[in-house]
C-alpha cells in the first residue's frame, strides 16, 4: 500500500512539472506577440531617430547656407564690368555682384530656387578679363556654355508648396518693394534690404510642420548713413 501511494505521488509530481500542448502553444503565442511588439517598437524608434538626424542635418546645412548668403549680400557692390550692384530681384531669384571668395575680383552671384529638385542654390560667375571689355560669361542666346559654377545652399526646400517667397525686398524707408505685376521682379535700383525665408522639410507627410529659417540683411553699399532700415 505504501509502495503504491509513493508511485502515485511521484506520478503526480511529474504531471505537475510538465505543460500540456495547449499551454505550450499559448506560451509560445504570447512570447511571440511580446517579441513582435518590442521589435516593432524598436524599429519605429530607429526610424524616428533616423528622421530626426536627417532633419537636423538638413536644417543645419540650410542655416549655414543662409548665413553665407547674408554675408555675400551684405557686401554687394558694383560689378567688375561696371554693372549696378543688383541685377535682378524677384521672389525666387536674386542676382547681384559681390566679392564671393575674398579675392580682389567681384563675382556675379545668383541665388535661386530649383523647383525640380527642391533645392536652393548659388551660382557664381567670375569676371572674364581675357576679353575687352571684361564680361561675366553667363548663358548666351546661342547656347554656349556658361562660366557659372552652381552649388547647393539648402536641400528639401518647400517654399514652392508653401507659396511663401524666398526673397522679399525693401527700400531705404523700410517699405516693401512690390513688383509691377505678379511674377515680375521688383525695381532693382530700390533694393537696400533683403529678407531671406526658407522652409525646410525632409518629409512633409511624416512631418507636416516645416522648419523655418529666416534672416534679414542690409546691403551696406546701397544704404545711406543715418537713413538705414531697421
Amino acid at each position: 500500500m505504501t509502495h503504491n501511494v509513493f508511485i502515485l505521488y511521484m506520478m503526480d509530481i511529474k504531471i505537475k512539472k510538465g505543460f500540456t500542448l495547449v499551454e505550450t502553444i499559448v506560451v509560445i503565442s504570447i512570447t511571440s506577440m511580446v517579441i513582435m511588439g518590442f521589435t516593432i517598437f524598436f524599429m519605429r524608434v530607429l526610424q524616428m531617430n533616423h528622421f530626426s538626424i536627417e532633419m537636423g542635418y538638413a536644417t543645419m546645412f540650410a542655416s549655414r547656407g543662409v548665413d553665407n548668403a547674408v554675408k555675400n549680400i551684405r557686401r554687394a557692390s558694383s560689378g567688375g564690368d561696371g554693372s549696378y550692384a543688383v541685377e535682378l530681384a524677384n521672389t525666387t531669384e536674386f542676382i547681384f555682384y559681390a566679392n564671393y571668395d575674398d579675392d580682389e575680383a567681384i563675382e556675379r552671384i545668383r541665388y535661386f530656387l530649383d523647383d525640380d529638385n527642391d533645392t536652393f542654390n548659388a551660382g557664381v560667375t567670375k569676371l572674364d578679363t581675357t576679353v575687352v571689355p571684361p564680361i561675366y560669361d553667363i548663358v548666351a542666346d546661342d547656347g554656349d556654355a556658361s562660366d557659372e559654377v552652381v552649388s547647393r545652399v539648402a536641400n528639401y526646400v518647400v517654399n514652392n508648396t508653401s507659396e511663401d517667397p524666398i526673397f522679399t525686398y525693401y527700400d531705404l524707408s523700410n517699405e516693401e518693394l512690390v513688383p509691377p505685376s505678379e511674377g515680375e521682379p521688383v525695381n532693382a535700383g530700390g533694393v537696400t534690404l533683403v529678407k531671406i525665408l526658407l522652409f525646410v522639410n525632409v518629409d512633409q507627410i511624416r512631418q507636416p510642420n516645416n522648419v523655418r529659417i529666416q534672416s534679414h540683411v542690409l546691403m551696406r553699399n546701397l544704404s545711406t548713413f543715418g537713413h538705414t532700415p531697421t
